[in-house]
């Protein structure tokens, strides 16, 4: 063997004997690993959820009775007023029953201003002349009775004085009963009221019935659709129109139930429009279901809009972020630093004198890329990342601060 080659062959075996050196240096010190410190900042917790547009109330508008359209007074998107005309029907033959129903109560007035003011007056005054041919009568007899007794009057006479006594009476019974039924207590008083009331009630109906024939808005609303044009014969309880009433814009989403114990009413929310997606605008909790969706596992949530967009239209696609918690001095750590994340148990690789040690945690908030530490940790702690590093129980490790954590 020739110097040149010894040399080579010692060369190899001193730079594998340093290979050798490293390799056993490098097994001592442990693998090379990020680590992060526990820390202190302020966490939000959101749930991200898709929704609609809600309006207040979908209102459907039909009419009460058939009859052929001559008037649509909005068109979609038009905005109406309490009062506000919206559909008009052919009123011709409800005026005439206006008009008719008119005249009926005019007659019934008549008839109970003349028992008021002609018949009553009257039987009244036949009553008193009655009563007086009655006390005339009566006294008449009575003295023709006393002559009788003693021969001085015939019996012819006494018995036409006991006729005209009866008749007399009668006539009193008669005008008396015609009195009292003409009085204000009386049967015919009593019809004449009646019929004036029936009367003023048909006038009621028929007015109703041309009232019918023009359906106005009875709230302050936007028409959404409308589904009628003039010259359309219609059926009672066909949609005609819709309205969407004035007020507070609503938000519903479907949140899965997983999300109900973080849900509270009144929480803050933003909320953006898939359409206007650069734009955002305030919400709050108002609304959360007692019931859960059996199918889906879901529970609605709905979220008042105070000042509303004027971009925002019903049923619109919203994208919702609602804050669920808020910590402002929370001890933290990044999400990737915690094992079994979403279990009952999760953990963490805790960093002391250069070796890793499992540590329990107990977790609040989370939010950001960040989970709140309730218990297990302390402030300033260092935990090492799991990622790409086959990490054991006790193993030490050469670690390296990961930045901008």
């Amino acid at each position: 063997m020739s110097s040149r080659t010894r040399w080579v062959w010692g060369s190899l075996v001193g730079v594998g004997g340093l290979i050798g050196a490293v390799f056993v240096i490098l097994q001592f010190l442990g693998p090379k690993v990020e680590v992060v410190e526990v820390s202190r900042r302020l966490i939000v917790q959101d749930v991200v959820v898709s929704g609609r547009v809600l309006p207040r109330s979908r209102i459907p508008i039909g009419s009460l009775v058939p009859g052929l359209v001559t008037q649509v007074a909005v068109k979609e998107g038009d905005h109406v007023n309490l009062g506000d005309l919206l559909v008009k029907l052919d009123d011709a033959e409800a005026q005439a029953g206006l008009k008719l129903a008119k005249a009926g109560l005019d007659q019934a007035r008549a008839r109970l201003r003349q028992l008021q003011h002609v018949t009553s007056p009257v039987a009244r005054g036949l009553h008193r002349q009655a009563d007086a041919n009655l006390e005339f009568a009566r006294m008449t007899y009575e003295r023709l009775s006393a002559m009788a007794k003693q021969d001085g009057v015939p019996p012819a006479q006494l018995d036409e004085a006991k006729r005209t006594l009866a008749i007399a009476q009668s006539q009193h019974d008669t005008t008396e009963t015609q009195a009292v039924s003409a009085g204000p207590k009386g049967a015919d008083h009593k019809l004449s009221v009646a019929a004036y009331a029936q009367a003023a009630a048909t006038v009621a109906q028929a007015e109703v019935r041309v009232a019918q024939s023009k359906i106005v808005a009875l709230v302050p609303a936007v028409v959404l659709t409308r589904s009628v044009e003039p010259g359309e014969i219609i059926q009672p309880g066909r949609p005609l129109l819709v309205l969407s009433r004035d007020g507070k814009t609503l938000l519903s989403a479907q949140l899965d139930e997983k999300h109900l114990a973080a849900l509270r009413l009144s929480q803050p929310a933003r909320a953006s429009a898939d359409a206007f997606g650069k734009d955002s605008f305030v919400a709050t909790v108002s609304y959360i279901a007692p019931s859960v969706d059996p199918q889906r596992g879901t529970v609605e949530v709905r979220f008042d809009v105070p000042t509303t967009p004027e971009y925002l239209r019903p049923d619109m696609t919203v994208s919702i972020n609602i804050e669920v918690g808020r910590r402002q001095d929370a001890v933290v750590v990044p999400t990737d630093a915690v094992l079994d994340l979403g279990s009952a148990s999760p953990w963490v690789w805790l960093l002391r004198d250069r070796h890793v040690e499992k540590r329990s945690v107990q977790l609040g908030l989370r939010g950001g890329g960040f989970v709140e530490i309730l218990s297990g940790l302390g402030e300033h702690d260092r935990l090492v990342l799991p990622a790409g590093s086959s990490l054991k129980l006790g193993r030490r490790v050469r670690a390296t601060i990961r930045t901008g954590s």
